[in-house]
């Protein structure tokens, strides 16, 4: 069986439940001619952001309403891992410079899709939902909370395939959650993540292409 955004992105492509197969085990099928899709490896390329703007979007954003919110925090609250041990004051903090949390968990693709399209700020620790950050219209401003042991760079590549203002920030490892180990939970400092957002505020970001501190990772 196939997950329910697997379902969801056939049908924001044109391709209703009445066309599809599932592939149960030891199942043969005979057909003329088969299309099959490869993964691309953790590598993001133009072309790929391309073909899911042009296959996705569209249809998305005729079929809901605008959320009005253009500021996101993108929350790991309902995760089984990787959550942010201070989020109720990292919740009131980000609150207080105008963002909205949002559990990716509660809304369809669709809705995903046009909340990322819509935003003008995005915050959120490293996880699958910030994939949604193809959607975004160049320019969107992002920050990646990431685990110091876990600095991959695949949101990193969206962004500089959509021409997004992105920086990572480097949360702290919690300890009582180590043995997670790149899994483990992450603690934000709010002084040091008030540094950053103002850092993305500013303008001259499209002229700093490298870091300005040991804990923030920055790209235009």
């Amino acid at each position: 069986m196939y997950a329910a955004y697997h379902r969801e992105a056939l049908q924001l492509l044109g391709i209703g439940a009445a066309r599809c197969i599932p592939a149960t085990r030891y199942q043969h099928i005979e057909a003329r001619s088969v299309i099959l899709t490869s993964g691309p490896r953790g590598t993001i390329t133009p072309d790929i952001c391309y073909f899911l703007c042009q296959g996705l979007l569209p249809a998305a954003l005729s079929q809901t309403k605008s959320s009005g919110c253009k500021r996101l925090y993108i929350t790991r609250r309902k995760a089984r891992w990787r959550k942010v041990t201070n989020e109720k004051k990292l919740d009131l903090f980000l609150q207080s410079h105008g963002f909205q949390s949002v559990a990716l968990e509660d809304y369809g693709l669709a809705e995903q899709i046009r909340m990322f399209h819509e935003a003008e700020y995005i915050v959120g620790p490293h996880g699958a939902g910030l994939t949604n950050l193809v959607f975004c219209k160049p320019g969107t401003r992002v920050l990646e909370i990431s685990s110091p042991r876990r600095p991959g760079r695949m949101f990193h590549n969206i962004s500089s395939c959509r021409r997004l203002r992105y920086l990572n920030f480097f949360a702290e490892q919690d300890g009582r959650a180590a043995y997670r180990g790149q899994d483990s939970n992450i603690k934000v400092d709010l002084e040091q993540l008030d540094e950053c957002l103002s850092l993305l505020e500013g303008a001259e970001l499209l002229d700093l292409p490298v870091a300005l501190n040991p804990r923030a990772a920055i790209s235009e």
